[in-house]
């Protein structure tokens, strides 16, 4: 049904927190699904090709591809589509570590064809407004499936500049190859950070009539910090609730670029 995909440097600085990235889905009920590794080379970086072999032996399939500087995270990630023959995807960096990950059963009630993509990460709004504020406050914008619960994203709502946003979701293939050439072609050598590029991609996207949604973990809706209530919800550990995910990238984001 899905594919597994994390993307990586081979920098040595990502090791460790790469390890534990790949644990946290070796602890989840992933052993029949197939996983990929897509792996960054920095030419200046000798790369250590024994580390990442004892991935392979756990049954994830490694691929390289080499820097290509400002849009390197974004090529990274057309390599990793390159290898994902399912129409689902679910993307993962490799600074996060998943708590959860829902059943196959229950993704076939997530994943529907009505479904654009589902964030695990729980960023609702960098500024938020009380209209924001009030909106995941009510019962009316979540949705129950079995041990989860999805929070929509109103596209008047929610923040557009990171709309579409990482460091994991479920998304489809077809769509996300879409919007990574799309905003490749239309926002190359601009001031957009990935995630804004894509974001805008996905909006302005005529055909797309999707509904798109936030998965959480039993939200406490009365907490009074409902946003942070949000993002301790998650269903993964990610910078806005895990203190240990907190790590300097490898080249200050020089390569999360359009």
């Amino acid at each position: 049904m899905y594919t597994i995909g994390v993307i990586t440097t081979n920098h040595p600085k990502r090791f460790d927190t790469l390890l534990k990235t790949i644990n946290s889905f070796e602890k989840n009920e992933t052993k029949d699904i197939k996983k990929i590794l897509s792996v960054d080379k920095f030419p200046t970086i000798e790369t250590d090709f024994s580390f990442f072999s004892n991935f392979e032996q756990m049954g994830w399939k490694v691929v390289y591809k080499d820097h290509t500087g400002k849009n390197s995270m974004v090529t990274n990630q057309q390599n990793l589509l390159n290898f994902v023959d399912t129409e689902w995807l679910l993307y993962c960096e490799d600074d996060v570590v998943l708590r959860d990950i829902p059943s196959v059963d229950s993704l076939k009630k997530i994943l529907t064809k009505e479904t654009g993509f589902v964030s695990l990460n729980a960023h609702v709004h960098e500024f938020p407004t009380n209209d924001t504020i009030q909106y995941c406050k009510q019962n009316k914008n979540y949705t129950n499936i079995d041990d989860f619960c999805l929070l929509k994203k109103d596209k008047e709502i929610f923040q557009h500049k990171w709309y579409f946003n990482f460091p994991s979701c479920f998304v489809r293939k077809q769509d996300l190859g879409f919007i990574l050439e799309n905003a490749s072609n239309n926002y190359c050598n601009s001031h957009y950070s990935i995630e804004e590029g894509l974001s805008y991609s996905w909006l302005l996207n005529k055909e797309n009539q999707y509904c798109d949604y936030i998965i959480l973990k039993n939200p406490n809706l009365e907490k009074k910090e409902i946003l942070q209530e949000i993002h301790d919800s998650a269903i993964l550990g990610y910078w806005n609730n895990d203190l240990t995910t907190r790590i300097e990238p490898v080249n200050k984001k020089a390569s999360m670029w359009f």
